[in-house]
């Protein structure tokens, strides 16, 4: 049980991550 509740929080972190790594992305080259 305890470790379904790990995956489904690094699932969430990864997510996390990944959006706002293309947010920066999107934000840098609208500035640049």
């Amino acid at each position: 049980m305890d470790e379904i509740q790990k995956q489904e929080k690094a699932k969430a972190f990864v997510y996390f991550l990944g959006s706002a790594f293309v947010l920066y992305i999107r934000v840098s080259s609208i500035f640049s």
